[in-house]
């Protein structure tokens, strides 16, 4: 909307504003029955402030360094949607797994251009490369880069930079769940489960989290490779609505990427 248009839509709200009988005939010409609150106002004035705010500042986490403007730009943007869904102005509510969801577009991308850069495209550089640092992956059959699986990928990123992939396969699965209309599984008992673990003498903190495993019990290390252990724990991570930590580490892959590729 150019400034004309602004200024003369201004002009109109402070007159139906203060003026109860060109407030009626504007609504009724509008097909609007009900009048707008201060309070809606300054409700709807929060949030474009805020989707304005947004829209328009810089990303959070660096990309400046990419040298593909496409990508560059698709990382940019997808880091704007994850803050939209943060703040809560894309459907006006906050939203974890809409967060998750673009958080892992990020990751999924930023790996992907690591290994395509560092490899200067050629595809049985990256494929040796992922072997290097994740020898089981079953990527010999596979004839182009896209093929390659996300896990697979991640785990050798993670393994060749010291990262924990934990967060990043929670957020995998959050993005999977929103994707496949699959929140919950109704039939877990967490509250159960957090007995079993109590039981199995596992310590939990006060949100539930598994803070300690005496790795040299063998039936401790059994439970903890159990879809009903992995399940426990993405409830509870997802419980917690981690965005910082989800922030931080999408950051710490894209500072890793940047220090290796300025090497080269």
């Amino acid at each position: 909307m150019d400034d004309k248009l602004k200024a003369t839509l201004e002009k109109v709200v402070l007159l139906a504003k203060n003026n109860n009988e060109f407030d009626s005939d504007l609504r009724k010409a509008l097909n609007m029955s009900t009048s707008i609150s201060d309070q809606q106002i300054n409700h709807i004035q929060k949030y474009l402030g805020l989707d304005y705010f947004t829209d328009t500042k810089d990303s959070i986490i660096d990309y400046s360094y990419i040298t593909i403007p496409e990508i560059k730009d698709i990382l940019i943007s997808d880091n704007r949607e994850m803050m939209r869904h943060r703040y809560g102005t894309r459907y006006h509510k906050t939203d974890f797994h809409e967060f998750c969801r673009y958080a892992h577009l990020q990751v999924e991308m930023l790996i992907n251009y690591y290994f395509d850069i560092v490899n200067n495209s050629d595809f049985n550089k990256i494929v040796n490369h992922i072997k290097e640092f994740n020898p089981k992956a079953k990527i010999n059959d596979i004839k182009s880069f896209s093929e390659i699986p996300f896990t697979t990928k991640l785990w050798a990123f993670c393994k060749e930079n010291k990262i924990d992939s934990g967060i990043f396969l929670h957020i995998k699965t959050a993005r999977n769940n929103i994707s496949h209309r699959a929140y919950s599984d109704d039939t877990f008992n967490v509250f159960e489960y957090q007995n079993t673990l109590i039981n199995a003498n596992f310590k939990l903190n006060k949100d539930g989290e598994v803070t300690w495993i005496d790795w040299k019990n063998k039936s401790m290390e059994a439970i903890t490779k159990t879809e009903d252990f992995k399940k426990y724990k993405y409830i509870i991570w997802v419980q917690t609505t981690p965005f910082d930590s989800i922030i931080e580490s999408i950051k710490n892959i894209s500072d890793k990427i940047f220090n290796k590729i300025s090497k080269i």
